[in-house]
């Protein structure tokens, strides 16, 4: 059963949202589109602190101090990911342009499109870990992965219509990337057992989270200050953090 409910969630966190930014890249304006990622920066702070990391600290024989090395040095191995993959589109022009074959465009997009299907599988691992600790936690992680996934699938579509790409080779090669979180989860459920594996597991589920929201989220709010204004902002990043503790007080777990 804990299968199915695993495999659900990658389709909701990863195939769902895919579609789900599809549609928006088309209809919804960009505008509100920026205003997301306050709520997305809200909900995974939320989900990694309140619910994945106590979890992670309650498991029986689980040595905390190993739990934060895992955690700094998933933190350090996260900003290293990101300056490569910042490398890789700086050198390959990973820019929308006029011009984009000139570019380069066209080559990065299949490299956006490989390294999608490689953090999509490290999602469905996480999922795995999340839901053989606790099956609520397994709710709060495939909803924080969702919110991220959505605004960040949106701008991997503009880069793939920027390329040439049509609409409908982005969607299928974009949901076969999407599908290997199906795999990820697979394999969690094969090799993770209960206890001390999974708190490690979910440290890296905290450092991913954390990461994300403090580099990438939130600095990006900082930049649309004048934009979006800060109410607006704070009032959707104050409601991302909010709304998992408020829906676990109503929801048997």
């Amino acid at each position: 059963m804990t299968l199915g409910w695993i495999l659900l969630a990658c389709v909701l966190s990863t195939v769902g949202s895919m579609l789900v930014a599809f549609w928006a890249a088309h209809k919804v304006p960009h505008k509100v589109l920026s205003l997301m990622v306050a709520f997305s920066a809200g909900t995974m702070l939320s989900a990694a602190l309140l619910d994945v990391l106590p979890e992670a600290l309650e498991n029986e024989g689980v040595d905390p101090h190993r739990l934060f090395v895992v955690l700094l040095i998933s933190l350090l191995g996260f900003y290293f990911l990101e300056r490569s993959a910042l490398w890789r589109h700086q050198h390959a022009g990973v820019l929308p342009t006029d011009n984009a074959a000139e570019r380069g465009l066209l080559p990065a997009s299949y490299a956006l499109m490989v390294g999608d299907g490689v953090h999509n599988f490290v999602d469905g691992l996480l999922i795995a870990g999340a839901f053989m600790a606790d099956p609520w936690l397994g709710v709060t992680t495939t909803a924080a992965i969702f919110a991220h996934e959505l605004p960040q699938e949106i701008a991997e579509f503009a880069i793939y219509f920027s390329s040439g790409w049509s609409k409908g080779k982005a969607l299928r090669l974009n949901l076969m990337g999407g599908l290997s979180s199906l795999l990820g989860a697979g394999v969690g459920w094969m090799l993770l057992e209960p206890g001390p594996s999974i708190s490690y597991v979910l440290m890296i589920t905290v450092a991913s989270f954390t990461y994300i929201s403090l580099t990438d989220l939130i600095p990006y709010l900082h930049k649309k200050h004048a934009q979006d204004s800060f109410f607006r902002q704070t009032a959707l990043l104050l409601l991302g953090v909010a709304w998992l503790p408020a829906l676990a007080m109503w929801l048997p777990h």
